[in-house]
């Protein structure tokens, strides 16, 4: 199996496992992962709309970031201008889980609620009623599903 088709390979049981064997913890509410989609970047295999690869043109044509750097901590929130990524690569082979879509669940929520589209997703995710003046961190975490 090449490098590419084993990569692919893990994307799917990593998928799998965001599916259907964790939620997204916020302060107010429990998100259970709905859709995602995945970014990779390689020698093997060059993507390059993966964040941190982009580069946009002036009209001089001298190049310029259009992004900040990507994020390389594995499992790590990467926050962008289209949403919000769970970084699993790392170095010379970025890569990362876009959230496009979640469902509201349990706390503080009245009825299942379906957020979907990363843009969205992201300003969900974030926008929570935790107070400037809290001494206890905001925190998005990834929790085990049997526990919420």
């Amino acid at each position: 199996m090449g490098v590419v088709m084993m990569t692919m390979w893990c994307g799917f049981v990593i998928a799998e496992e965001l599916i259907y064997r964790y939620h997204i913890s916020t302060p107010e509410a429990i998100y259970r992962i709905r859709e995602i989609e995945f970014y990779y970047n390689s020698h093997d295999y060059q993507d390059p709309t993966v964040y941190g690869i982009i580069q946009a043109k002036h009209k001089n044509g001298l190049g310029i970031h259009r992004h900040k750097k990507r994020q390389s901590s594995q499992f790590t929130w990467f926050i962008h201008y289209s949403g919000i990524d769970i970084v699993f690569g790392e170095g010379e082979t970025p890569a990362g889980i876009l959230i496009r879509a979640v469902e509201r669940i349990g706390k503080n929520s009245f009825a299942d609620e379906y957020i979907d589209g990363p843009l969205v997703v992201l300003l969900e995710l974030m926008n929570q009623s935790t107070s400037v003046f809290d001494s206890a961190p905001f925190q998005l975490r990834l929790v085990d599903a049997k526990r919420t």
